[in-house]
This record gives C-alpha cells, sequence and structure tokens, in this order.
C-alpha cells in the first residue's frame, strides 16, 4: 500500500463500550496505476486484484483491511465524498473467469455485447463488500473496494481519487489466548501490525505475557514422540518454548465427531490456554488426520474427488465452526468461519522414523547454513501457462526477481519459453539453491517445465543436494496433495537431497488468462516472498500473513476460498527462511545468573532486533531481543551445565553461540567475534576467542 494515502480519522464512540465508528478517507493519484493499451484497455495497480464478471470490463480490487478495537467486530461498512478523476480512455478488457493451470486452452470471454453497450459505471458502486474476523486475537475489520470504473459505450475509465469510508463495530466476542511468551507477543503483533492501515492501533491491545507459556507444539504418532530431541534444540535456539503432544493422548481427551476435529479442539485449547504460535503436524493422513473441505465447484471434471480439498488451515483458523450447517461438508460459506489463521500450521508428511530424522537433519542444515553463496541463491523455473492468450510465467519470475527479492540474491532461470527443459531445471536443482519458485502446470506426479517436460517423483527421489537443501514454492496443480503420494512429500522426504519444505497447492492451481503475476495462485505466491522478505521470515508466518492478505475477497464460494483453502506448508512452520548472509559476533557478560549479551555485525556494528536465547539439555532457560544497541539480557536460573547461548538475526541465516559452564557467583565474559576468523559457531584451532574474568 505504498502508494496510496490512507488517513485514519479521529475515533469516534456512537455510546461508549456498545457500539462505535472510525473513519477512513482515501487519496490516490493516476501515477498509482498502469494503464496498458491496445486491442482492449486493461488496468492494473499494486495492491490491486483483477476482478468482474466474465464479459464484463475488467476493474480492480483492494482490501483495505483495518485493526478494530479489541472485544469489538466490523459490523457495516459505507462509502461517501467520492471525487473521481480521468484515467483512461478506449475497449476495457473484459474480465476473465479463472482459470485451471493444467487446462491447456481456457475458455476466452469475449465483450458481452449488451454490457459494452451500456452507458452505465462498472461498478456502480465502488464498495464491493466488507467483513469481520479475529486473527490470534486481533478483530480485524475488511473492506473490499473497486479504486476504478468504466463505462464501456462512453470508453472512459475513471479513478477514485479521494472518498470517505465509515467502519461501524459493536462488542463481540472470539477466541483469544489468556497468556502468551514474550516471543509470540512480540511475534503477533509485529505480524498484525504489518496487514492493516492502522498499526499504531496496535498498542491499544493487551494480553497477558507470561514465559512460562508456550511458543510451539509438535502434534506426533505414539511411534515419533521420542525422536525429536535435535528439532526441539532448535527450535529453542530461536527462542521458541516448546512441548509435544501425543495423538492418541488427544483423541482419549478432547471432545469431536471424528479424530480431525479432536485434533482442532486440543490446537485449539493449547492456543487458549497457552498462547501457542506454532503447530507441527508430523504425520502424513495415516498418522495425523486431515480434513476436506468445499470451496466451489471447479467443474473441471478430471477427477472424482478434485472438490475435496485438504485444507489444513483447518487446524490453524480456531475461530467459528467449520461445519456450521451441520451437512457434513466443511468450509462452505454457510459455515461460521473467517479464514484467518490463529497459530502457524505446517506439516510433515512421512510414514516412519527415518523419514523423520532424514527431515530434521535437513530443517538442522539449513538453518544453520552459514555460507554467503547459498544465503543468496536462487532458482526460478517457469513454462507459458497458456498460449492464447499468451500468459508466460515467466514474465511473473523475473517481476519476482526484480521487485520483491532484494538485489543482492543471484538467481539461476531455466524458462520453457527461453528453450529450457526438465533436465536443465534438475541439474541446478542438485547445485542446491536457497529458494525455488515454480510457475509453471503440474500434477501429483509431475511439476513441469515446458509441455512436455516436466520432472517427476522419481527426479524429486535422485535430488542430491545434501548439504544445501532449499525450499521451493510452486503455483502448480496438486504437486502437495498430501492425501497421496505427491512431488512435495519425495522432495522433502529424500534424506540425501531436495528441500526443507515445499509450499505448493492439494487440488488445482489458478490463473488469469492474458494477466500474467496477475493470477489468482500467482499473487499468493508473490504476497509470500514479500511477507518474507518484511521480516516475516518464518515459513509460518509468510504463509498465514500472505493469505491474511487476501480473505476479504474470499467470503463467497469464489477461486479466492480455494485458492487460499488449498495451499499448504510440507514441512516446519517455524522455519528461519535465510534472507541474507550477515556475520555476527557474541559477547556475554555473565555475573551469577544473569547474563549480559551484546551481538554485533562484521564491524562491529550494533545488530538490533536480534533473538538471543539460554537453553540447556532440559529446554529453554531464557529468550529476548536485542536493543538498538545490540544488548539483550538473560537470566540462567534453574539452568543446569553446560548452557548454551545462541543469536541469531532475523532471518540472516547465521548465529553466533558460545558454550559455558556456570561457576561460582563471579564474573566473566566469553565472546566470539567474526573480526577474529570466528564465523561457525564453534571454536577451532586458529580461531581467537577473547575471554575475559
Amino acid at each position: 500500500m505504498s502508494k496510496v494515502k490512507y488517513l485514519l480519522l479521529p475515533l469516534l464512540f456512537v455510546f461508549p463500550l456498545i457500539a462505535g465508528f472510525m473513519e477512513i478517507e482515501i487519496v490516490r493519484s493516476a501515477n498509482d496505476f498502469e494503464v496498458v493499451s491496445g486491442d482492449f484497455v486493461r488496468v492494473f495497480s499494486d495492491d490491486c486484484v483483477v476482478w468482474g464478471e466474465p464479459g464484463t470490463p475488467q476493474i480492480l480490487a483492494e482490501a483495505l483491511q483495518v485493526l478494530i478495537p479489541q472485544g469489538f467486530a466490523l459490523t457495516d461498512a459505507s462509502i461517501d465524498s467520492e471525487v473521481w478523476r480521468p484515467l483512461a480512455e478506449g475497449v476495457p478488457f473484459p474480465a476473465q473467469s479463472p482459470a485451471i493451470l493444467s487446462i491447456p486452452s481456457p475458455m476466452i470471454a469475449p465483450p458481452t455485447p449488451s454490457d459494452y453497450r451500456a452507458d452505465r459505471w462498472f461498478p456502480e458502486n465502488p464498495l464491493l463488500g466488507a467483513s469481520s474476523g479475529n486473527m490470534s486475537g486481533f478483530s480485524i475489520g475488511s473492506v473490499v473496494l473497486s479504486p476504478i470504473r468504466w463505462n464501456p459505450a462512453m470508453g472512459i475509465c475513471e479513478f477514485l481519487e479521494s472518498a470517505r469510508i465509515t467502519i461501524e463495530y459493536a462488542p463481540n466476542t472470539s477466541i483469544s489466548p489468556s497468556r502468551r511468551t514474550p516471543h509470540s507477543d512480540r511475534h503477533w503483533r509485529e505480524s498484525i501490525a504489518g496487514i492493516v492501515i492502522n498499526p499504531q492501533e496496535i498498542n491499544s491491545y493487551s494480553f497477558s505475557v507470561d514465559p512460562s507459556a508456550f511458543d510451539y507444539a509438535i502434534i506426533s504418532p505414539p511411534a515419533f514422540e521420542h525422536h525429536f530431541a535435535q528439532l526441539l534444540d532448535l527450535r529453542r535456539s530461536w527462542g521458541l518454548r516448546d512441548t509435544v503432544l501425543i495423538t492418541t493422548d488427544i483423541y482419549a481427551s478432547f471432545p469431536g465427531i471424528d479424530r480431525a476435529e479432536k485434533l482442532r479442539n486440543a490446537i485449539k485449547d493449547i492456543f487458549i490456554e497457552e498462547g501457542i504460535s506454532f503447530v507441527l503436524l508430523a504425520g502424513d493422513t495415516s498418522h495425523i488426520p486431515a480434513r476436506k473441505v468445499f470451496a466451489m465447484d471447479c467443474l473441471a471434471g478430471f477427477y472424482p474427488d478434485e472438490n475435496e480439498i485438504f485444507a489444513d488451515l483447518y487446524f490453524a483458523d480456531l475461530d467459528g465452526d467449520w461445519n456450521f450447517n451441520g451437512d457434513t461438508i466443511f468450509g462452505e460459506i454457510a459455515d461460521s468461519i473467517d479464514m484467518f489463521a490463529d497459530v502457524h500450521i505446517g506439516r510433515l508428511s512421512l510414514t516412519n522414523t527415518t523419514q523423520l530424522a532424514g527431515i530434521i537433519g535437513k530443517l538442522t542444515r539449513y538453518e544453520n547454513n552459514r555460507s554467503e553463496h547459498f544465503a543468496n541463491s536462487g532458482l526460478m523455473l517457469a513454462q507459458v501457462l497458456w498460449h492464447e492468450p499468451y500468459t508466460d510465467g515467466a514474465i511473473f519470475k523475473d517481476d519476482l526477481v526484480s521487485n520483491v527479492f532484494p538485489d543482492h540474491f543471484d538467481f539461476g532461470r531455466v524458462y520453457g519459453s527461453l528453450g529450457g527443459d526438465a533436465p536443465t531445471a534438475l541439474d541446478s536443482m542438485n547445485t542446491g539453491a536457497n529458494f525455488i519458485n515454480h510457475a509453471g502446470h503440474a500434477n501429483i506426479a509431475v511439476m513441469c517445465i515446458d509441455h512436455g517436460s516436466c520432472l517427476f517423483l522419481t527426479d524429486m527421489e535422485l535430488l542430491g543436494n545434501f548439504d544445501r537443501p532449499s525450499i521451493l514454492y510452486s503455483i502448480g496443480c496438486w504437486p502437495a496433495a498430501f492425501d497421496k503420494d505427491c512431488i512435495a512429500e519425495r522432495f522433502v522426504n529424500n534424506p540425501h537431497g531436495g528441500g526443507a519444505a515445499f509450499i505448493g497447492n492439494s487440488r488445482y492451481g489458478w490463473g488469469s488468462p492474458g494477466n500474467p503475476g496477475r493470477g489468482y495462485s500467482e499473487v499468493l505466491d508473490k504476497a509470500f516472498w514479500e511477507e518474507i522478505f518484511r521480516g516475516n521470515y518464518t515459513l509460518g508466518a509468510a504463509h498465514d500473513l500472505s493469505r491474511a492478505r487476501y480473505v476479504p475477497f474470499a467470503q463467497w464460494e469464489n477461486v479466492w476460498r480455494w485458492v487460499i483453502y488449498e495451499l499448504n506448508i510440507i514441512g516446519d512452520p517455524a522455519t528461519g527462511a535465510i534472507t541474507g548472509f550477515s556475520p555476527i559476533g557474541i559477547t556475554c557478560d555473565v555475573e551469577g545468573a544473569d547474563v549480559g549479551v551484546r551481538v554485533e555485525r562484521l564491524g562491529g556494528a550494533p545488530a538490533g532486533g536480534a533473538i538471543v536465547s539460554a537453553r540447556d539439555t532440559y529446554g529453554l532457560i531464557d529468550e529476548a531481543m536485542t536493543d538498538a544497541l545490540g544488548f539483550a539480557g538473560l537470566s540462567i536460573a534453574g539452568g543446569v551445565p553446560p548452557i548454551i547461548i545462541t543469536a541469531r538475526l532475523d532471518g540472516e541465516g547465521v548465529i553466533a553461540e558460545t558454550l559455558w559452564v556456570a561457576g561460582s557467583a563471579g564474573f566473566f565474559r566469553w565472546g566470539y567475534s567474526p573480526e577474529h576468523g570466528f564465523d561457525d559457531g564453534r571454536a577451532d584451532s586458529g580461531d581467537t576467542v577473547e575471554v575475559v574474568f
């Protein structure tokens, strides 16, 4: 929303603590829009999606999300004081039906003659809809607005230069955590502040903060219970306090019509009681249940179960009833869900402890990788999605490289439109790029680069990038259908290579013919990487915040509902994506049970915002975030030596760590610094380690 000015006018209560309203002023300029002329005129704008009934003039839709005061929810919205200005002239491009990526020749909607002869505005009212929701205890009001309008008979497009939106709200009770750790409290405040237009309202929210609450939970079948020690230690290095829940205990303790509902009720309970932020489902559908949900009838007719979307959002959106109308079809419009995630969910879709050990090893190698070359590496894979109208995935991938990923990234590109093929893509994947992004056709067992040139299940199994596991995001159809033997599972479960995570669709991906980069799955793809590089570098946060931006468009039975449901993380939602390379040093001043930690960048600049933690063999002892001067204080009271002090700076993929044995109540200082050649978290021969007593 960098181009558009939103002014939140002073908050007014109609009746204290009963109802109230707020007003938003919108100010735009013609420079906020891109006009593409030709046989038809297309209008685009950042933060907007294409919209309109097929055959009518294609317009734009924008979601404005407002943080409502705590304890209230949006009840209504209206618009007035509209000022419209000329933007473009010509014949408007007709809106197209969403198209399944697997369909080679989608139906093209021509202009509807009666609509194009109509001397009226499309849309007649720029306010397209309003809705309310709750995201992890924060009340969000959403307004869907069209900032342009077309009169096709006159061939005129206007933009909304200014307007006033009034949002009304009333008391409401939604689920909210009774307490949170300091880590989770920081996490959600920063996350929500990034998606609403009035982030200052965050300060009015109050939650009980308790360091003994939990941040991270693993849901495990009994067979895997004792195999998570290495993963839990990794999560503690990020300052997360953890717990493990066993499925048999859940099924015996929580109500529900089936195991999936019992599991959701268990997650809801630990969210309310402990303020949990991340939940890892450790097992495929034979070990951990899943829920099939309904968004709409896709009308493809290829598979009998194509409308049965496997959606782990069922375990993340804890408000309301996913089967409110009691008809056994979950997630319908008639059911009472808001589609905002209250916790971050990911799934390790595996069947045995050998696979589990392999995945945990990959997660550890990925998150502790200290190679600058790896941190800054990427691979773009793209296919021409449709030849008529021409829609090349490469255009979208190049847009991501130019406008989303930081300049320090070095991307390989394998594009079907430039002669790229599956063998070239496989060779490139074997080098082990940090991030892989795919825009092309796919299915359960294939992922394509060009028509007739695809990667298969066996290719995923034979990848050998052991020391450089990747994170892969695909917009293709069905690659993450974890109810089947799918590409994503083979990619993540490969113990010798492949990836630490796969973000993809459990059913059909969707595009917009003739609008490269503007398709529905593409929009979520771009939003995911935008969130990663805005500082929401854990996969779960980027996944849920990117989807949350488009939840306002999913309040109807439409394709937005579909793409939000079907997108899942095959991996750990707490995985910290590596977003750059920045060596850091750590100095610990230890006096009794108090540890003063200073974290510095290479050259001595303070590393503010770093997470520092203290842990022993038994769990997390304490965590904190460094201030602007790079300082944080920890207490190691109750810790059992050896105690590990770790610093992690955002998603820059580099840690500095010191191991010491507690002594008397005296004072000593132990520091590691990259200036002395220390950059791997370990004191080796040739390193200089400064120790001051």
